[in-house]
C-alpha cells in the first residue's frame, strides 16, 4: 500500500472514532472513457442519488458530457464532478465518506484505490485485474462483471 508521507500522516479511518459521513460517496481519477464514470453515475443514480452526495473529482475531456449525463439524471443537487483538489484535501475528504466508488473496468494498479484501501474506507468497485489484488477479500467485496454492472455497482454502494 501507498507509504508517501501524506498518507502517513492520516491515521486509518478504522484506528480512529468514526467520523464518517452515511450521505458521502467520492470517486478520483482521471475523466477519460476507460474510467467508466457514467457507470458510476448512473449506479448512484440507481440506489438513490436523493439519499447520497456522490463528489467526483479529477480533470480530463469527459467533464462535459459526465454534467450532462447528470442533468439528465435529474441528479445536479446530489453528484457533482469536481476539478482536481490538493491531495491533503482529497484524503481528508476521501476519509469521511461512506464508500470510495472506483468504476474502472480496467486499471493495472490504481493509486487512489490503494489509498481508499490503505485508509479502511469501502469500496465500490468490480472484481477486475489490478483492483482484485488490492482490496482483501476480492470476492465478497467486490461488484460481480456478469449481469447489470450498473446493479451490481449499485448494490456496493448500498451495503458495501
Amino acid at each position: 500500500f501507498p507509504s508517501h508521507d501524506i498518507l502517513e500522516h492520516v491515521s486509518p479511518y478504522g484506528n480512529s472514532e468514526d467520523t464518517s459521513n452515511p450521505k458521502m460517496l467520492l470517486g478520483s481519477g482521471r475523466l477519460i472513457s476507460w474510467k467508466m464514470w457514467p457507470l458510476a453515475i448512473k449506479s448512484v443514480s440507481f440506489a438513490g442519488s436523493n439519499f447520497f452526495n456522490f463528489s467526483i473529482y479529477g480533470e480530463g475531456g469527459q467533464r462535459k458530457k459526465l454534467n450532462k449525463l447528470i442533468t439528465k439524471l435529474g441528479a445536479k443537487n446530489n453528484i457533482t464532478v469536481n476539478t482536481l483538489i490538493p491531495r491533503e484535501q482529497l484524503l481528508t475528504l476521501l476519509k469521511k465518506s461512506r464508500v470510495y466508488v472506483f468504476p474502472s473496468l480496467k486499471d493495472s494498479c490504481p493509486w487512489s484505490l490503494a489509498e481508499a484501501v490503505h485508509l479502511g474506507i469501502p469500496i465500490a468497485a468490480f472484481n477486475v485485474s489490478g483492483v482484485r489484488e488490492m482490496v482483501p477479500d476480492p470476492d465478497s467485496n467486490l461488484a460481480s462483471i456478469s449481469g447489470n454492472l450498473i446493479i451490481n455497482l449499485a448494490e456496493k454502494i448500498l451495503d458495501p
